[in-house]
Protein backbone atom coordinates (compact mmCIF):
# COMPACT_ATOMS: atom_id res chain seq x y z
CA UNK A 1 0.00 0.00 0.00
CA UNK A 2 2.83 2.27 0.75
CA UNK A 3 4.11 1.71 -2.74
CA UNK A 4 0.74 2.56 -4.31
CA UNK A 5 0.50 5.67 -2.15
CA UNK A 6 3.90 6.75 -3.35
CA UNK A 7 2.83 6.20 -6.94
CA UNK A 8 -0.33 8.20 -6.41
CA UNK A 9 1.56 10.98 -4.68
CA UNK A 10 4.17 11.02 -7.47
CA UNK A 11 1.38 11.14 -10.05
CA UNK A 12 -0.31 14.02 -8.21
CA UNK A 13 3.00 15.89 -7.97
CA UNK A 14 3.58 15.32 -11.63
CA UNK A 15 0.08 16.53 -12.54
CA UNK A 16 0.39 19.51 -10.21
CA UNK A 17 3.77 20.41 -11.68
CA UNK A 18 2.32 20.09 -15.18
CA UNK A 19 -0.64 22.35 -14.24
CA UNK A 20 1.67 24.97 -12.67
CA UNK A 21 3.99 24.72 -15.68
CA UNK A 22 0.99 25.07 -18.02
CA UNK A 23 -0.31 28.21 -16.29
CA UNK A 24 3.11 29.84 -16.23
CA UNK A 25 4.03 28.91 -19.77
CA UNK A 26 0.61 29.52 -21.34
CA UNK A 27 0.96 33.31 -21.16
CA UNK A 28 4.40 33.15 -22.72
CA UNK A 29 3.17 30.77 -25.43
CA UNK A 30 0.17 32.98 -26.15
CA UNK A 31 2.43 36.01 -26.42
CA UNK A 32 4.79 34.04 -28.70
CA UNK A 33 1.91 33.10 -31.04
CA UNK A 34 0.65 36.69 -31.11
CA UNK A 35 4.12 38.03 -31.89
CA UNK A 36 4.59 35.37 -34.58
CA UNK A 37 1.31 36.41 -36.20
CA UNK A 38 2.29 40.07 -35.98
CA UNK A 39 5.69 39.28 -37.51
CA UNK A 40 4.05 37.37 -40.38
CA UNK A 41 1.66 40.29 -40.98
CA UNK A 42 4.52 42.78 -40.98
CA UNK A 43 6.51 40.62 -43.40
CA UNK A 44 3.50 40.45 -45.75
CA UNK A 45 3.14 44.22 -45.48
CA UNK A 46 6.83 44.66 -46.23
CA UNK A 47 6.54 42.41 -49.29
CA UNK A 48 3.49 44.37 -50.47
CA UNK A 49 5.42 47.62 -49.96
CA UNK A 50 8.38 46.22 -51.90
CA UNK A 51 6.06 45.19 -54.75
CA UNK A 52 4.48 48.64 -54.75
CA UNK A 53 7.93 50.22 -54.77
CA UNK A 54 8.96 48.04 -57.73
CA UNK A 55 5.84 49.01 -59.67
CA UNK A 56 6.39 52.70 -58.85
CA UNK A 57 10.02 52.45 -60.00
CA UNK A 58 8.82 50.85 -63.24
CA UNK A 59 6.26 53.63 -63.64
CA UNK A 60 8.92 56.25 -62.93
CA UNK A 61 11.11 54.72 -65.63
CA UNK A 62 8.21 54.89 -68.08
CA UNK A 63 7.40 58.49 -67.11
CA UNK A 64 11.04 59.54 -67.51
CA UNK A 65 11.08 58.47 -71.17
CA UNK A 66 11.14 61.41 -73.64
CA UNK A 67 7.94 60.41 -75.44
CA UNK A 68 5.92 60.30 -72.24
CA UNK A 69 7.50 63.55 -71.03
CA UNK A 70 6.27 65.26 -74.18
CA UNK A 71 2.76 63.91 -73.56
CA UNK A 72 2.82 65.03 -69.93
CA UNK A 73 3.92 68.58 -70.71
CA UNK A 74 0.95 68.91 -73.04
CA UNK A 75 -1.40 68.46 -70.09
CA UNK A 76 0.72 70.19 -67.44
CA UNK A 77 -0.85 73.62 -67.81
CA UNK A 78 -4.01 74.92 -66.27
CA UNK A 79 -7.18 75.76 -68.14
CA UNK A 80 -6.54 79.04 -69.98
CA UNK A 81 -9.11 80.46 -72.40
CA UNK A 82 -6.53 82.72 -74.05
CA UNK A 83 -4.33 79.74 -74.99
CA UNK A 84 -7.34 77.90 -76.36
CA UNK A 85 -8.49 80.88 -78.42
CA UNK A 86 -4.95 81.47 -79.71
CA UNK A 87 -4.66 77.86 -80.83
CA UNK A 88 -8.08 77.87 -82.51
CA UNK A 89 -7.54 81.20 -84.27
CA UNK A 90 -3.89 80.50 -85.06
CA UNK A 91 -4.62 78.66 -88.27
CA UNK A 92 -4.11 81.05 -91.21
CA UNK A 93 -6.63 79.79 -93.77
CA UNK A 94 -9.97 80.82 -95.26
CA UNK A 95 -12.12 79.78 -92.34
CA UNK A 96 -14.57 82.20 -90.81
CA UNK A 97 -15.21 81.50 -87.14
CA UNK A 98 -18.66 82.66 -86.12
CA UNK A 99 -19.07 81.49 -82.53
CA UNK A 100 -16.76 80.02 -79.93
CA UNK A 101 -17.98 78.52 -76.69
CA UNK A 102 -15.43 77.32 -74.12
CA UNK A 103 -16.24 75.48 -70.90
CA UNK A 104 -13.96 73.94 -68.29
CA UNK A 105 -15.87 70.70 -68.00
CA UNK A 106 -15.17 68.48 -65.04
CA UNK A 107 -12.41 66.39 -63.52
CA UNK A 108 -12.19 62.83 -64.78
CA UNK A 109 -11.24 59.77 -62.67
CA UNK A 110 -7.73 59.73 -64.22
CA UNK A 111 -6.97 63.17 -62.71
CA UNK A 112 -7.21 65.13 -65.94
CA UNK A 113 -10.06 67.46 -66.81
CA UNK A 114 -11.85 67.65 -70.14
CA UNK A 115 -12.63 71.12 -71.47
CA UNK A 116 -15.48 71.58 -73.93
CA UNK A 117 -14.96 73.81 -76.96
CA UNK A 118 -17.74 74.41 -79.48
CA UNK A 119 -17.16 76.24 -82.76
CA UNK A 120 -19.44 77.47 -85.47
CA UNK A 121 -17.40 78.05 -88.64
CA UNK A 122 -17.83 78.76 -92.36
CA UNK A 123 -15.61 76.69 -94.64
CA UNK A 124 -15.21 77.05 -98.46
CA UNK A 125 -14.14 73.43 -99.22
CA UNK A 126 -14.09 70.03 -97.57
CA UNK A 127 -10.30 69.89 -98.07
CA UNK A 128 -9.82 73.03 -95.97
CA UNK A 129 -12.10 71.57 -93.29
CA UNK A 130 -10.00 68.39 -93.25
CA UNK A 131 -6.80 70.45 -92.99
CA UNK A 132 -8.24 72.45 -90.10
CA UNK A 133 -9.25 69.27 -88.29
CA UNK A 134 -5.75 67.88 -88.85
CA UNK A 135 -4.35 71.10 -87.36
CA UNK A 136 -6.59 70.86 -84.28
CA UNK A 137 -5.86 67.17 -83.66
CA UNK A 138 -2.11 67.29 -84.44
CA UNK A 139 -0.34 65.06 -81.88
CA UNK A 140 2.69 67.36 -81.83
CA UNK A 141 0.76 70.57 -81.17
CA UNK A 142 0.99 72.23 -77.76
CA UNK A 143 -2.82 72.09 -77.50
CA UNK A 144 -4.40 69.01 -78.98
CA UNK A 145 -8.12 68.58 -79.31
CA UNK A 146 -10.34 65.57 -79.79
CA UNK A 147 -13.31 65.82 -82.10
CA UNK A 148 -16.43 64.96 -80.14
CA UNK A 149 -19.00 65.95 -82.74
CA UNK A 150 -18.93 67.36 -86.25
CA UNK A 151 -22.00 68.32 -88.23
CA UNK A 152 -22.46 70.26 -91.43
CA UNK A 153 -24.69 70.56 -94.45
CA UNK A 154 -22.50 70.08 -97.49
CA UNK A 155 -23.24 71.42 -100.97
CA UNK A 156 -21.64 68.85 -103.30
CA UNK A 157 -21.60 71.35 -106.15
CA UNK A 158 -19.33 73.57 -104.06
CA UNK A 159 -21.13 76.76 -105.04
CA UNK A 160 -20.91 78.37 -101.62
CA UNK A 161 -19.29 78.11 -98.21
CA UNK A 162 -20.89 75.66 -95.83
CA UNK A 163 -21.52 75.96 -92.11
CA UNK A 164 -19.88 73.54 -89.72
CA UNK A 165 -20.76 72.95 -86.09
CA UNK A 166 -17.74 71.47 -84.34
CA UNK A 167 -17.64 70.18 -80.78
CA UNK A 168 -14.15 69.56 -79.40
CA UNK A 169 -12.68 68.25 -76.18
CA UNK A 170 -9.31 69.19 -74.73
CA UNK A 171 -7.62 67.36 -71.86
CA UNK A 172 -5.72 69.44 -69.33
CA UNK A 173 -4.39 69.15 -65.81
CA UNK A 174 -5.60 71.55 -63.20
CA UNK A 175 -4.26 71.07 -59.69
CA UNK A 176 -6.99 70.52 -57.10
Amino acid sequence: MKRSMQKTLALLCLLGSAAVFYFFVWGEYDQYVAESDRLATLERSREDARETLRSLEDLEEIVESPGVQAELTRYAGPFREDFIIDSILGWPREIEIGNISIGQGQRLPNGLSLAHVTLSIQVPTIEILNSYLDYLTDPNAPRRYIVKNLSFGYDAAGNRDFSVSLSLGMYYFDAP
